[in-house]
């Protein structure tokens, strides 16, 4: 008698279903727990014997009895996932010859030991749901400590962590994601306060909201360029962050998104059209911002009580906003670039055109050991002395940060004899 996706299978005498094998071409097998409305409760001897293309099988609660040789010589079997309690086995060989899987099951379940039938036995550290043929992670009972994310489960992808997924776990202390994975759900490591260190796969393309808010141990995070989108309050509370790195197409930060972290530099790059309400506020260690041509508008408070802000610089036209933007920074200097527009109704401190320049005086040109000129500009600003050596295939390099102390600071390239030519401009951090 034959079955959906490939299984064989007969009826016993007590209206139960018993698997007696295996004619599908997929190496990823998940027995149901009923079929024509009868339960799965048995896979009969060498039910899976030699199939080579098995390569993870997953085992429903209901199977009571596994005959013997159900599964011997499966070579490439590396997982073995039991729902329910460790059912009885027909004999020795139920597993013979399988020397790269494991055995797990799942809390809860008894007759579990180190050990099934042969094979090393573990408990999954983690829940998860399939739907589609990926796996989403839905929760973590593991030890804690390092928490390395599997790519795949029973040779399933897994493409989510959940909401709330790992959620208050205070004995996790790092977690890598793997790069299959594309969404990390709302609160998914939310106060998790021990966590130190996180790597983000390059297959996300959205954080969550409160993602990591409150794991107040997280020092620096990385995001990578396949993000697009980071939640409201994904890094919330973070008052050990001190340093983050964006990847290059995140268009969106959200509401309260990185509030009362410790920066003390923030680049918002290019692709970032919107920053959200309270984004960055209360961050008593930030002094540098500097926002990308793209940003279009500032969330009310945005950068609320940053009190420490010295320098904002703003690499496009004014975005849109109201006072309350850079409210109680009252130390704060806004500077925008030549050619950019709407700075009259720019509600936040009046900016300050930022146009460095070389001074055509006695230090402009070749001295002992050295090139140099002096840069004049606004009092105080840093300016980013980058060079290269052909304006048609340019490729600028940073080689010297000044600050204009008092309005002018003296640059000298020391390195200058070692091209053919050498060509400079100014850039702000």
């Amino acid at each position: 008698m034959g079955c959906p996706s490939g299984r064989l299978l007969t009826t016993n005498s007590d209206n139960t279903i018993n698997i007696t094998g295996y004619a599908g071409t997929g190496g990823v097998v998940t027995i149901p727990g009923t079929l024509f409305g009868m339960p799965v409760s048995s896979i009969g001897a060498a039910a899976f014997a030699n199939c080579a293309i098995l390569t993870s099988v997953t085992i429903p609660s209901s199977i009571t009895n596994i005959g013997d040789s159900a599964f011997v010589s499966c070579a490439n079997l590396m997982s073995v996932l039991f729902q329910g309690n460790a059912p009885s086995l027909g004999g020795s060989n139920v597993f013979q010859g399988d020397s790269n899987a494991t055995t797990y099951y799942l809390t809860g379940a008894t007759g579990w030991g180190i050990s099934f039938g042969g094979l090393p036995a573990a408990l999954m550290p983690y829940m998860y749901t399939i739907n589609n043929g990926t796996i989403t992670i839905t929760g973590y009972i593991g030890n804690g400590g390092p928490a390395t994310i599997p790519g795949t489960l029973f040779g399933l992808p897994v493409r989510n962590i959940g909401n709330s997924a790992f959620q208050n776990n205070s004995f996790l202390t790092s977690v890598a994601i793997p790069d299959s994975v594309t969404n990390i759900g709302n609160s998914a490591f939310s106060g998790c306060s021990y966590l130190t260190n996180v790597i983000l796969g390059a297959g996300i393309t959205s954080i969550g909201s409160s993602a990591f808010a409150c794991c107040y141990d997280l020092t620096s995070i990385t995001i990578p360029n396949s993000v697009t989108i980071i939640g409201s309050s994904a890094f919330n509370s973070c008052t050990s962050l001190t340093n983050v790195n964006f990847g290059l197409n995140v268009t969106a930060i959200g509401d309260y998104a990185f509030a009362c972290c410790n920066f003390t530099r923030v680049t918002i790059p290019n692709c970032v059209t919107q920053i959200g309400n309270y984004a960055f506020e209360f961050d008593p260690e930030l002094k540098t911002l500097t926002i990308g041509s793209g940003v279009a508008s500032l969330g009310n408070w945005a950068f609320y009580w940053c009190y420490q802000l010295q320098n904002v610089y703003f690499k496009g036209n004014a975005p849109l906003g109201n006072s309350t933007v850079f409210f109680g920074d009252t130390d704060a200097n806004v500077y925008c670039l030549p050619e950019t527009t709407g700075w009259n109704s720019f509600a936040g401190p009046a900016p300050i055109l930022w146009n460095p320049r070389a001074l055509n005086d006695n230090n402009f040109g070749v001295h002992t050991g050295h090139f140099g000129f002096t840069i004049s500009g606004p009092a105080d600003v840093v300016v980013i002395v980058e060079a290269c050596t052909n304006l048609t295939n340019s490729g600028w390099t940073p080689v010297s940060t000044n600050t204009l102390t008092g309005g002018r600071s003296y640059f000298s390239d020391p390195q200058w004899t070692n091209y053919p030519s050498r060509f400079y401009r100014f850039s702000a951090p």
